[in-house]
């Protein structure tokens, strides 16, 4: 029975789903373990862990340089516009029910692929691909937002660097464009943490 998050009502874990090749390194395997965590800050290592090994993978680097492909390295505005529209594209929003952490290796798999996507999900796929395109590796960091209402965190997006300590607020789970924050409309800011 997974512990249950007071800060956020969830069960969190990530779950033991299966063992999946690495499609470009078939000797690799994507091992999915079952780990339980008990505060948002654990919850938030977890996710960071995650998505900075998948950054780092061939898979998630390959369609990075794809998606990216019409962008220049200097120009983090395309970058993520292109990860953006790509992420909305092909990932569905669905509700958390049972807290699942996905490594987004597999959400970009040629086959085989997730296509639904909570927000933490959602979080670690944009900001893998992004860290993969070269933003936010240098001084300027990636800023995972931590939303809700009444002090009660319930939604986390992240925020690319652009430049000149500027943010871009990329929730793919919202039906509103790139850039929209919705600390600054509905929800409450809880807190943001710094993807190191």
């Amino acid at each position: 029975m997974p512990l249950v998050d007071a800060v956020l009502g969830a069960a969190v874990k990530s779950i033991d789903v299966d063992r999946f090749e690495d499609e470009y390194d078939r000797s690799r395997i994507i091992e999915v373990e079952a780990v339980e965590v008990k505060t948002l800050a654990d919850r938030l290592d977890l996710l960071a862990k995650i998505t900075n090994q998948a950054a780092l993978s061939m898979p998630v680097r390959q369609k990075a340089a794809d998606i990216t492909s019409a962008c220049t390295n200097e120009d983090k505005s395309c970058l993520a516009q292109a990860i953006f529209n790509f992420v909305r594209s092909s990932v569905s929003f669905r509700e958390e029910y049972s807290e699942q952490f996905f490594d987004p290796r597999l959400y970009v798999r040629v086959t085989d692929r997730l296509t639904v996507a909570d927000c933490d999900d959602f979080t670690a796929l944009i900001s893998s691909l992004l860290l993969a395109s070269g933003v936010g590796v240098g001084t300027e960091k990636i800023i995972w937002r931590v939303t809700g209402q009444n002090d009660v965190a319930a939604h986390v997006y992240p925020l690319a660097p652009m430049g000149e300590n500027n943010y871009l607020a990329m929730d793919a789970t919202l039906n509103q464009p790139i850039g929209y924050d919705i600390s600054q409309h509905d929800q409450q800011l809880i807190m943001d943490y710094v993807l190191n």
